[in-house]
Parts: C-alpha cells; sequence; structure tokens
C-alpha cells in the first residue's frame, strides 16, 4: 500500500503497472496494515479480466499460445511453491491461481486479438 501526499505526488498516466510519481523520498511505516483487496472471488476475476484486457490493449504483447501455457506453468511454481504462498490455505490458492491465470491470460488474449486481425475478410460475391 501506497500512502502520498497528493500536493507533492501524483500516479503516472500508465493504465497498468502505475506508479507513484514526483515524490522525493519513500519512508516505510513501522508495524503492519491489513489490506484487504478482494471480498469475493468474484472481484478477483473481474481485476484479472480487467487487467489482461488493459495490458494488452495498452502494451506489446507478442502473441503466442505457447508461451502463455509455458508461462502460467512458471508463474504457479513462482508464486504457489516457491514464494511459499502454499501454506497460507485459501489464499495461496487464489494467489497461486491469479498469477497463474494472468500470466496465461495476457498472451491468450494477445494472440486472440492478433488472429482476429489477420484472419481474412470474405469477398463478396458477385454471380454473373
Amino acid at each position: 500500500m501506497r500512502l502520498f501526499n497528493r500536493q507533492q505526488a501524483r500516479f503516472n498516466d500508465r493504465p497498468v503497472d502505475d506508479q507513484v510519481v514526483g515524490h522525493a523520498r519513500s519512508v516505510r511505516l513501522p508495524g503492519f496494515v491489513r489490506h484487504d483487496t478482494f471480498y469475493s472471488l468474484h472481484e478477483v476475476f473481474n481485476k484479472l479480466n480487467s487487467y489482461t484486457t488493459r495490458l494488452v490493449k495498452y502494451q506489446q504483447i507478442k502473441p503466442s499460445l505457447t508461451r502463455g501455457i509455458v508461462s502460467a506453468i512458471g508463474a504457479f511454481f513462482k508464486w504457489y511453491l516457491f514464494s511459499g504462498a502454499w501454506r497460507f490455505g485459501k489464499v495461496g490458492v487464489v494467489t497461486g491461481l491469479y498469477a497463474t491465470f494472468y500470466s496465461f491470460l495476457k498472451y491468450f488474449k494477445a494472440w486472440y486479438a492478433h488472429e482476429d486481425n489477420q484472419a481474412p475478410v470474405a469477398q463478396k460475391r458477385t454471380d454473373p
């Protein structure tokens, strides 16, 4: 979670992976913050769909189903197994699957959009 003075800093205009710009320094505050980003699985999947759609729309993603599958498998291992999310029960499973689906969907949506652009347009036939 990021707290900042809006008179000195603001978010950049990037539609995906926005960042705070204009701040002079960052400080880590002591203590913990409970930050519930999602209240239901429905919200998780809505955010996943929204983020991957914006990512493909505004960033250059090379379309590849194979890369999507390999990347998704790698994301699962990275986020669920290697980061230790498996210790957190349902939350860990959701986190691991979110990373997996996010990784796959960005390549799948890029592939789908690319295939739509490459499809030949049917020509009108004129009968004599």
